[in-house]
């Protein structure tokens, strides 16, 4: 039992790679809601494409669509990495950082970069 969280998740994450890697012709491609209402960006925008490019090999690629979004993807591998190691040798990762006060700066920061993210995002006309 102590497995399934892992398992669960890696094969979430599985299926969405295999789904961003997939042929674009294969599936409907995503398209931001926010973007079709109001006309400008989302702070996730070509978040997908980021990664499609990065899952290429196509680094400089990615980091111009959306850096916010590859540190996103390294940060949920990372998360399953410390299920698995939960599961293997119980550390309590995971319980770990749940119960870690979360900082009002960490958090300024944070939104700091996730706007100016967003602001780069729509003056280079995503």
């Amino acid at each position: 039992m102590k497995f399934l969280k892992p398992i669960a998740i890696t094969i979430v994450l599985v299926l969405l790679a295999i789904w961003i890697k997939a042929d674009e012709s294969m599936f409907i491609r995503p398209f931001c809601p926010f973007h079709k209402v109001f006309g400008i960006p989302c702070p996730g925008c070509g978040g997908v494409r980021a990664v499609y490019s990065l899952m290429r090999g196509d680094i400089a690629d990615a980091l111009n669509i959306n850096p916010v979004a590859i540190l996103f993807a390294f940060a949920c591998v990372g998360v399953v990495a410390c299920f698995w190691i939960d599961a293997f040798f119980d550390t309590k990762i995971i319980k770990k950082s749940f119960h870690t006060p979360w900082s009002p700066i960490l958090t300024i920061v944070v939104l700091s970069i996730i706007f100016a993210n967003w602001i780069w995002s729509i003056s280079k006309g995503l």
